[in-house]
């Protein structure tokens, strides 16, 4: 694993960590710079720029980067999409064996440059007025109060390759893990009181079409009704997940508590869970350290979010219509 330091070009301000498998490319690693700063990078990750942060053998610095870098003259591009980071120079052995003091000055190396494209922030007065009224619209029933089919899950399952195990265990859509089935459940992502909105909206007349359900570990699905997760369509039609309760940033998954302060995941499901990860043949993969913060920009693997919406009239509106609609 590596810990590498990055910092925007022309933009002043604390360099930020992305940690990565030294085997992984330097597409992936865009990614993971793109989910790190979704929240200022809009563009696609591919367009992004990165540079090797050293000069004649020097790696520029943390207060480099707070002063600002303008200039990637005599910087190394990392073109190669499928390069391995080892082999750019960007290996734990590369970049480690940081003098502490020198971090503690704020004269840590930094080892990426990055440089975003620049982004179109314009808007339309009209989507403005959408995106702050339909979320009022649509979240006026919680997920728990709505009735699913009695096959909803099942027909999910089946729809997105969700089981596994002889359908003893299913997969979750935004972890892509998957786990025994009663910790997975099903979920409409547009509720039942809003169901007249349906045809308007999305290309569905049932509200129990496929492409109006998700699959998700329990206490994901807990949070998405509570309103303290939901659903982002991105600029590149890619659903993210977007925290808005900040006080479960910082919260195991397997924490997280109702109301009544009671844990989301029963006693049995826990034993359960514990027991499926702790398999030393075919396990559960799913870290149990795993926190709300670390799942914040993570995307579901689902393929057919293009098919969700009908063709908007505007470039922005999918992704107003996206927000408002799953939050």
């Amino acid at each position: 694993m590596a810990s590498l330091y990055c910092g925007v070009v022309g933009e002043a301000g604390s360099a930020f960590l992305i940690d990565i498998e030294e085997g992984k490319s330097v597409d992936q690693l865009k990614d993971a710079i793109k989910r790190k700063k979704s929240a200022t990078i809009n563009c696609d990750a591919n367009m992004l720029q990165l540079f090797l942060a050293k000069k004649n053998g020097v790696w520029l610095t943390e207060a480099d980067v707070k002063e600002g870098v303008s200039d990637t003259t005599g910087l190394e591009p990392l073109k190669a999409a499928r390069a391995s980071l080892r082999s750019v120079g960007l290996s734990d052995e590369d970049v480690g064996g940081v003098d502490e003091a020198e971090a503690a000055e704020g004269r840590g190396p930094v080892n990426v440059l990055v440089v975003v494209p620049e982004q179109d922030d314009d808007r339309f007065p009209a989507m403005d007025v959408l995106e702050v009224m339909l979320p009022h619209v649509l979240t006026h029933a919680p997920t728990t109060l709505i009735k699913q089919s009695v096959n909803f899950k099942d027909d999910l399952c089946e729809f997105y390759g969700c089981y596994r195990r002889k359908k003893r265990w299913v997969r979750c859509m935004l972890l892509d893990v998957a786990f025994p089935q009663s910790l997975v459940i099903a979920l409409h992502l547009f509720r039942h009181s809003n169901e007249y909105l349906a045809p308007v909206l999305m290309k569905i007349s049932d509200i129990d079409d496929m492409k109006n359900g998700l699959l998700l570990f329990k206490p994901l699905k807990h949070a998405f009704d509570h309103f303290q997760i939901s659903f982002i369509l991105d600029d590149t039609n890619v659903f993210r997940l977007k925290l808005f309760d900040s006080n479960i940033r910082d919260l195991r998954l397997v924490d997280l508590k109702d109301r009544d302060g009671n844990k989301v995941l029963s006693a049995e499901q826990m034993r359960v869970l514990k027991n499926s990860v702790s398999l030393t043949r075919n396990g559960c993969l799913f870290d149990m350290q795993t926190t709300f913060g670390d799942v914040d920009g993570v995307h579901w693997f689902r393929a057919t979010i293009r098919s969700l919406f009908k063709p908007a009239g505007k470039n922005g509106s999918r992704d107003c219509l996206g927000e408002a609609l799953d939050r």
